[in-house]
């Protein structure tokens, strides 16, 4: 839906010039407003509820379909899609139609006709599959599980009253926050619970874009806040011709109390620049402040554990133009610490000045070329990791010409490592080539190299291990076990997913 604000705006009436954790105030439309701030860990969820049947036409429905998206997490969303796919689509490669927002827009939910941007009309009798992702400012994508839509001319009486009770259920799961997946660590932390009485219009209550859902005469909103002040529009959502009118009626203030921060553990500590912090810095339990390092610093540091949610959420967390506080434990594991804030929640907006963008083609980019002399194994290590991705080039030294990806190579530009294919292997154990040439894009603020750098052995001397290897009592070892020789889709595996 297309959200539009008024040609005039009105003058706002601030409800409460002091934000505060919980309160009561009256809207310029005469409905109440109460407000509390709930302390306490929430867990984010999202889900949808596609209708269960929708009547065919020629080229689309008789009746448009409405789509019902929720969430209580809204300050976490990045963007979403909602895309519809064949039923036959089962690695969902094809979709029919997609519809994309950010935060403000996802609790107003979609319509839609039926009409379809790739593949042919839609034909009596077929099913759609409908299903939401969702993406943090991290970059992490939480799915929600495919619901079905089933396109027919009409109902058989027993397939109606089957069809009628999977739609009831469906807003009935979505409306309690049951049936949706779960958002990990997306968010978590206080929540906001707002009410509304006598809201005097037909036309639903909205809170800076998120919706309310309705019980008896009372409208109840719950999201997830991050710390610090929020000033929250109330806003009456009329219809309108092409989508929805936006009209304020009134303005709350609300104080969120600081939550436990996120914590990213990274490595590669040695050359920061460390400024020390006061004794009245604190950490949670078990941590130890260190100081301050420059968020440019800080930014760049390689995960520990890149496959975990949260910590790539918590470093997506970090600031370049703020420092970060630097912790570390009883091992001398390090981490940063960081936290949502009004300035870089996408919700609700509008407290603490203008909200920055962190678009991730922010930081500016420079190339790097390396030299690989005649590497003897499959394997290649480069000096930096989290490489800008698809731009990675591989050359031999013989001037025949560029390499293709997935064909002679296999990149990892996450790790900064590259899998040499059987043919390319060959060349340089046969002589037929003294070298490679690597050149790829990394981040401004990454570690600098030398010009023209030349290094031997396939890099290996920047193979840094990934996970940290808990200790174990020392146990008697098995036999040594001859070494297999492979071939090249059992190196690739192997090398993808371990082994």
């Amino acid at each position: 839906m297309r959200v539009f604000a008024p040609s005039l705006l009105v003058c706002l009436m601030v409800i409460e010039t002091r934000a505060q954790t919980s309160g009561r105030a009256v809207l310029n439309n005469g409905a109440v407003v109460e407000w509390r701030v709930d302390e306490g860990d929430v867990d984010g969820w999202f889900g949808f509820a596609a209708p269960a049947f929708a009547q065919w036409r020629p080229g689309g429905v008789d009746k448009t379909l409405t789509i019902a998206m929720r969430t209580n997490a809204m300050a976490a969303i990045d963007a979403w899609e909602m895309a519809l796919y064949r039923i036959g689509d089962t690695r969902f490669e094809r979709p029919l139609r997609r519809f994309r927002g950010i935060a403000p827009f996802l609790d107003q939910g979609l319509e839609w006709d039926g009409t379809v941007d790739d593949g042919p009309p839609l034909r009596p009798g077929e099913r759609i599959m409908a299903r939401l992702s969702i993406r943090d400012v991290a970059g992490n994508v939480a799915q929600i599980e495919p619901q079905e839509i089933l396109i027919a001319r009409y109902r058989m009486r027993r397939e109606r009253q089957k069809l009628q009770a999977i739609h009831a259920e469906r807003g009935d799961a979505l409306a309690a926050g049951n049936g949706a997946i779960r958002a990990r660590p997306l968010l978590r932390g206080p929540e906001l619970v707002m009410r509304i009485m006598q809201w005097p219009s037909s036309d639903a209550p909205s809170a800076s874009g998120a919706g309310f859902t309705k019980t008896g005469d009372t409208w109840t909103m719950r999201q997830i806040m991050a710390p610090g002040r929020h000033d929250i529009v109330i806003q009456s959502i009329r219809p309108i011709l092409g989508g929805v009118r936006a009209i304020p009626v009134g303005v709350v203030s609300v104080e969120t109390p600081a939550d436990a921060p996120f914590s990213v553990a990274v490595k590669g500590t040695g050359r920061l620049a460390i400024m020390p912090v006061g004794r009245a810095v604190s950490a949670p339990e078990g941590l130890v402040p260190e100081g301050n390092v420059p968020g440019k610093q800080a930014i760049s540091r390689i995960l520990t554990n890149r496959d975990t949610m949260q910590d790539r959420l918590a470093l997506a967390l970090l600031d370049a133009d703020r420092p970060a506080l630097l912790v570390k434990d009883h091992r001398d594991r390090r981490a940063f610490l960081s936290s949502y804030r009004p300035s870089s929640a996408p919700w609700p907006g509008g407290a603490g000045g203008k909200r920055r963008s962190r678009s991730p083609d922010a930081p500016s980019m420079r190339r790097v070329s390396v030299r690989m002399i005649a590497p003897t194994g499959p394997e290649l290590f480069l000096p930096h990791t989290d490489v800008s991705p698809d731009s990675i080039t591989l050359s031999v030294m013989d001037n025949t010409g560029p390499l293709t990806a997935f064909r002679d190579y296999f990149p990892n530009p996450s790790e900064g490592r590259i899998l040499l294919g059987a043919p390319v292997l060959s060349r340089l154990n046969d002589g037929g080539a003294t070298g490679l040439t690597v050149s790829y894009t990394v981040p401004s603020f990454a570690p600098e190299t030398l010009p023209d750098l030349t290094v031997s052995n396939g890099g290996a001397s920047y193979n840094t291990p990934w996970m940290a290897v808990e200790s174990a009592p020392s146990s008697p070892q098995p036999p040594a076990v001859a070494a297999r020789d492979d071939g090249v889709v059992t190196k690739l595996l192997l090398w993808l997913f371990g082994g």
